[in-house]
């Protein structure tokens, strides 16, 4: 009996955005040029902890920085 492995190919995009809100019409129309990629990373998002933002067809997590 031969093992067999299933390798799932995931596109991961990587962005500093600069503000998530003032560049999310720019960001969506990105997002659709590069084919929905599975996965999404924003860099300089500018936004506070308690603030909503959302892509459709996405889970959006995030991780609030410490200042030390």
């Amino acid at each position: 009996m031969a093992n067999s492995t299933s390798l799932f190919k995931y596109e991961v995009l990587h962005l500093n955005i600069r503000g998530a809100r003032a560049n999310k019409t720019n960001l969506l129309e990105y997002i659709s040029q590069c084919n929905h990629p599975e996965i999404i990373t924003l860099n300089e998002t500018k936004l506070g902890s308690n603030t909503k933002f959302d892509l459709p067809g996405y889970n959006c997590a995030s991780r609030i920085e410490n200042s030390y």
